[in-house]
């Protein structure tokens, strides 16, 4: 089985997250990325964010506090209907 159908397989088996797909496949996370990159731009992934930038009262202004860290924002993976 190829890299593509083995990330389909995990999102088939309800993985949600790259986190989640890399850990269901084991392979790279980068691979992981790539394919992830490639289904969203073809229109077979839909991404969700669900955390997004810090509001209007800056960090520590969102239900994580200032507990947060900057970085990659959390996303949800689904397929296109």
């Amino acid at each position: 089985m190829d890299a593509l159908a083995i990330v389909r397989a995990a999102l088939d088996a309800g993985a949600r997250t790259r986190r989640e797909i890399t850990a269901a496949t084991g392979l790279d996370a980068g691979l992981v990325d790539a394919i992830v990159d490639v289904l969203v731009r073809t229109g077979d992934l839909d991404v969700h964010r669900l955390k997004t930038e810090c509001g209007i009262g800056g960090c520590g202004n969102c239900h994580q506090g200032d507990h947060c860290t900057p970085g990659p924002v959390t996303v949800r993976i689904g397929r296109t209907r």
